[in-house]
């Protein structure tokens, strides 16, 4: 393999060579063009001679390519020349761990940090179905901003599961950290006879036995890894490789040796990393890494700071008259509803009381009640941007924070109340709601629209776009969906909900457009058959059925009504029936979902109602506004959705439902730009600022249209695609960067050129969003959540190149200022600016403006031209949902409104 600097392998030109290693010599060399540089590996010459470990590598190779995560070492292709194999990888700038840990261990904060980032390479690729086998602080490089790559993933050992355990040392040992620079040192270099003792001591128990390995070898030796960091040597190191492989195989792991004031959940952590039973070890390195980020994990539930407010004595008194009488009165007050359900007792007197949000915490989602209605649960936003599950007990005072809640959703409980389940992270997961770290259920969610937790210990979801109803075992087992989403001619099936005590489930149908089939349906799932809840007199979505006999749901936005209905007739209910429960009851205003939950035995729990009442305002850095312009103006639309200000900043556009306004900001009057009250969105201006583009669902897909600016003609279609599309930027060429909603890669990069062309940018299993071109057109920012939680990234937009990540911990909404020296993101209620070179971050992101009272969902403001003040989407401080009111024996309510019910004659 003696290529030489200069040589050629198909585009790319060799530098230098940079190590040599049992899989291949890597040499340094140039893409020309892309004029990058990439580290090339070139493969030994019995791979190419074995089909069958081609065929596999190969396999692998095309796997690890379609990964995009920021701690995994990226893949770009293969090439072949002359017979021989060339691997070409990534290459990483900076220093291996190995090296790192040469000059000792590292601070505790540096280590957890670091084994964050480990983990969630690692992560990405085991869903990936990618074991590593060879994981050693030689294949982690960390770069100088203090990135962790993982290296040779899944290319360290291509001999099939089950070989010796003598052909893992002679071969995994020698693997090369192929994309590191500089070249390895001669005492630290893996071709040489002692580096053989290093993977000996990372090796799983099962591997150096030789059995076969899955992704629980990886956390073995991630759990050494981490020790290292801490300890500053492994704790199976030996003199030689068979000292090392039999202190893996029986010496006792001395946690003694880790430093004085190593947190409790950290040592647990590595105590059950190291299981040397694999059963007993982390299922999924997922679990490990959300338990390092839970500092309080192990300790007890967090409990986050109580608001003080007057609805806090109501709790107290509540609280006191419990104790007084005896808590057993309470919660006989809450099964007597259940008994009155069945008309067997007298109903008991009907309580009322407020749970009020601690200080900083919004509402952000659906809440859910446990079945015996002792317990809420809720997610809910932070100041800084940090979402959370929490779970509040009826006959207690505080929230409890859930572990590993991080980034959490749309929550629902157990039949037995003992664990909450959650949607975090592209995942769905499950926790035990007296605290303890959280297990994931099933991957590739994006945007869960509802679970509900059945008799049968089944769980029922939707798991983001054109999803039917899934169906999973409680331990994450994938069963067959419940619905088929053409079934009802729509493209989603979302909130599914249980009937208790039956075999069907209630769930909403997303329409394509007015017109079409869709609203409320029931499907039985004995049968596999779905119909519609409702007669045609009216569209409706479902929200619960009550053991009172009744549906209750939201109709048009109008609040919450009910209308008697048996679940197990054939028949549809009918919407003329339905009476005004209750009329102030928050919405989250997407697909019509209102916020609120019923348990089995009467206790309503909901979120009143927040006023709609906006301003388009204008922010200065110390946070003071003005009002431009006020909601109570624009009656045919929403303020919202987001906001583009011409380049003379004298006009504004902005929509966030049924149609586009431009708004003269000098005078602050709106002016109409649609007018066929169709959902109209997110408007942008065209290059040269004669058109207004927009999303519109006009024709049954999100398409984008143009209009122009004087409406001297109506809209016209300008991009389509087979998927629905999503938020888009224009470009200094009139190019367009739009995201399409793909049902198997989620939201996708696309760009339509100037002439017209469509081309994919960036698709992978994660969600891209809110992307924004660069004034110059050469790069694109966009959040994505290939980390588990949203981040903003940069990527170039040619297509050509990784994206580089931007923020560390949250970010959202990047825009870029009109010079494209800097971007500003959002920060929970906080706008960060951060400054970029050719793409890329240079020094810390910085605040610029304090955000007051932007709803947590807005993504609505704009710097002005002059880069010194921005316009925002304001609400009251008393709009933001920071509430929930409990009402105990509800179904005496329900049935004086709606009347009685059929089901419940049957019964009598």
């Amino acid at each position: 393999m003696g290529i030489q600097p200069g040589q050629r392998i198909g585009p790319y030109i060799i530098t230098r060579e940079l190590g040599r290693g049992g899989m291949g010599v890597v040499y340094l060399a140039t893409d020309e063009r892309l004029d990058r540089q990439v580290a090339i590996k070139a493969l030994p010459p019995e791979l190419a001679e074995d089909p069958a470990r081609l065929e596999r590598f190969e396999r692998e190779a095309r796997t690890l390519a379609t990964l995009n995560h920021p701690n995994l070492a990226g893949i770009y292709g293969v090439e072949e020349q002359e017979g021989s194999r060339y691997l070409i990888l990534e290459f990483v700038d900076g220093e291996t761990l190995e090296e790192r840990l040469d000059r000792g261990p590292l601070p505790m904060d540096d280590a957890l940090e670091l084994a964050v980032q480990i983990a969630a390479g690692v992560e990405a690729a085991h869903e990936a179905g990618i074991v590593h086998r060879d994981l050693k602080p030689a294949n982690i490089v960390i770069t100088p901003d203090g990135v962790a790559k993982v290296l040779d993933f899944g290319l360290a050992r291509v001999d099939e599961p089950g070989s010796s355990s003598t052909g893992a040392v002679n071969q995994d040992a020698d693997t090369l950290a192929a994309t590191r620079s500089p070249p390895p040192s001669p005492q630290n270099s893996p071709t040489i006879a002692g580096a053989i003792l290093g993977t000996a001591a990372y090796m799983s128990p099962e591997q150096a036995r030789g059995r076969r390995v899955d992704k629980r070898s990886d956390i073995w030796s991630f759990g050494v890894v981490l020790y290292e960091m801490l300890a500053g040597q492994s704790p199976f190191r030996g003199e030689t490789a068979s000292d090392s492989i039999g202190a893996v195989l029986h010496k006792k792991l001395d946690l003694d040796r880790l430093p004085a004031g190593t947190p409790d959940h950290v040592r647990r952590v590595l105590a059950r990393c190291l299981e040397r039973d694999k059963n007993l070890r982390y299922r999924d390195i997922g679990d490990v890494r959300i338990e390092l980020q839970s500092p309080v994990a192990g300790v007890g539930p967090s409990i986050a700071p109580r608001r003080r407010t007057a609805t806090v004595v109501t709790m107290a008194a509540l609280a006191l008259l419990t104790v007084v009488t005896g808590a057993g009165w309470f919660w006989s007050v809450l099964r007597s509803g259940e008994n009155a359900a069945s008309a067997q007792i007298e109903p008991a007197p009907t309580f009322r009381l407020t749970i009020p949000m601690p200080d900083g915490l919004e509402i952000t989602g659906p809440i859910a009640i446990s079945r015996d209605g002792s317990q809420v649960a809720y997610s809910a936003i932070s100041d800084e941007g940090e979402r959370h599950v929490y779970v509040r007990r009826l006959d207690g005072f505080d929230p409890i924070r859930v572990d590993g809640s991080r980034d959490g959703y749309a929550p629902f409980f157990s039949p037995d109340g003992a664990s909450i389940g959650f949607e975090a992270r592209n995942a769905i997961w499950r926790a035990p709601t007296n605290g303890g770290p959280p297990t994931r259920l099933v991957s590739a969610v994006m945007w869960m629209a509802g679970a509900d937790w059945m008799d049968d210990d089944t769980i029922i979801y939707n798991a983001g776009i054109d999803s039917p109803i899934r169906r999973m075992t409680s331990g994450g087992v994938p069963l067959d969906p419940i619905t088929k989403v053409s079934d009802t001619g729509s493209y989603a099936h979302a909130w599914p909900q249980r009937i208790p005590g039956s075999d069907r489930v209630l769930f909403t149908a997303w329409g394509q457009a007015a017109g079409t089939v869709a609203g409320g349906h029931i499907a039985d799932l004995s049968t596999g058959a779905v119909r519609p809840l409702v007669d045609q007199s009216g569209w409706v979505a479902p929200g619960r059925w009550s053991a009172s006999g009744h549906i209750l749901f939201e109709q048009f936005s109008s609040g919450l009504s009910a209308a008697p209905f048996d679940p197990a007739s054939e028949q549809p209910m009918s919407a003329g029936t339905a009476r005004l429960l209750l009329d102030q009851v928050h919405n989250l205003g997407t697909f019509t979902r209102s916020v609120f939950a019923l348990s089995d035995n009467g206790v309503m729990a909901y979120v009143p109602a927040v006023s709609n009442a906006r301003r388009l305002v204008r922010v200065e850095p110390d946070g003071s506004t003005r009002t431009i312009l006020e909601q109570s103006v624009i009656e045919y639309t929403s303020l919202g959705g987001n906001i583009a200000i011409s380049r003379d900043g004298r006009q504004a556009l902005t929509g966030g439902s049924q149609e586009i306004v431009l708004i003269d900001l000098e005078r602050g009057i709106p002016r109409r730009i649609t007018f066929d009250g169709n959902s109209n969105r997110v408007p942008a201006w065209s290059h040269d600022e004669t058109h207004v583009y927009f999303l519109s669902s006009r024709e049954g897909r999100w398409k984008l249209w143009s209009v122009p600016t004087d409406q001297s003609a109506p809209p016209e279609l300008l991009i389509e695609h087979e998927h629905n599309l999503s938020r888009f930027s224009v470009g200094p060429s009139g190019e367009v960067v739009f995201g399409v909603q793909n049902p198997v890669t989620n939201r996708d990069i696309w760009i339509r050129d100037p002439d017209g062309a469509q081309r994919p940018l960036l698709q992978t299993p994660y969600d891209e969003v809110d992307l924004n071109i660069s004034p110059d057109g050469r790069f694109i920012a966009y959040t994505s959540n290939v980390s588990g939680v949203d981040e903003v990234y940069i990527i170039p937009s040619s297509g050509r190149g990784v994206p580089v990540q931007v923020t560390s911990g949250v970010g959202a909404s990047p825009k870029w200022s009109r010079d494209g020296s800097a971007l500003m993101f959002r920060k929970g209620r906080m706008i960060m600016r951060v400054a970029v070179e050719d793409g890329r971050p240079v020094g810390d992101a910085a605040r610029v403006f304090a955000a007051p009272n932007l709803t947590s969902s807005d993504r609505a403001y704009e710097l002005d031209p002059d880069g010194q003040s921005m316009l925002a989407i304001q609400v009251d401080a008393d709009t933001i949902p920071r509430e929930i009111r409990v009402i105990t024996n509800f179904f005496d309510e329900i049935r004086r409104v709606a009347g009685d019910s059929a089901v419940v004659e049957k019964k009598r």
